[in-house]
């Protein structure tokens, strides 16, 4: 009985750690896609804070607008991320988010 239980446990958990791994590799992408599009920025991941974090120059209203589209960008792809996930936007000047979205 307690095998039938450790085995069910192992299969319940082993989606959401493979999840939880595409979600940092398909966070990694992102940056990579963003540093391709050639718009200065710095991108980092977190894996602790589960959050991608873009330090853009835009005003709030545009990065807003660019958080949802690179959000939508990644579903399109097929980018799926764990519950949890952030993308925030982070300006230059300030240090501070005007902009955060779910992945």
């Amino acid at each position: 009985m307690k095998f039938a239980q450790m085995f069910l446990a192992a299969a319940i958990a082993a989606p959401t750690a493979a999840l939880a791994d595409e979600s940092v590799d398909h966070a990694y992408r992102m940056c990579s896609a963003m540093e391709n599009t050639g718009v200065p920025s710095d991108c980092t991941v977190s894996s602790t804070s589960h959050t991608v974090t873009m330090t853009i120059n835009m005003v709030s209203s545009e990065a807003r607008s660019f958080c949802a589209g690179a959000v939508s960008q990644m579903h399109q792809v097929g980018a799926h991320f764990a519950p949890g996930w952030t993308l925030r936007i982070v300006s230059p000047v300030s240090g501070s988010s005007v902009a955060e979205c779910s992945l």
